[in-house]
């Protein structure tokens, strides 16, 4: 998919800066999208639902 070659090609950019990440925030609760965004190499995932997040990651 398209996304994905963007999500890797910005990750490639921020992590080629020192101490510069990614992360996601304002996505919505979905285990798929949080395995993708982390296989992308996002660094961080903000959440308002830390348990169904913790859930969601588990699993």
């Amino acid at each position: 998919m398209e996304w994905r070659k963007r999500l890797v090609r910005l990750v490639s950019e921020a992590h080629a800066v020192p101490g510069r990440r990614i992360r996601l925030f304002a996505a919505p609760k979905s285990g798929r999208l949080y395995e993708a965004a982390l296989a992308g190499g996002v660094d961080l995932i903000g959440t308002k639902h830390l348990e169904d997040t913790a859930i969601l990651l588990r699993h």
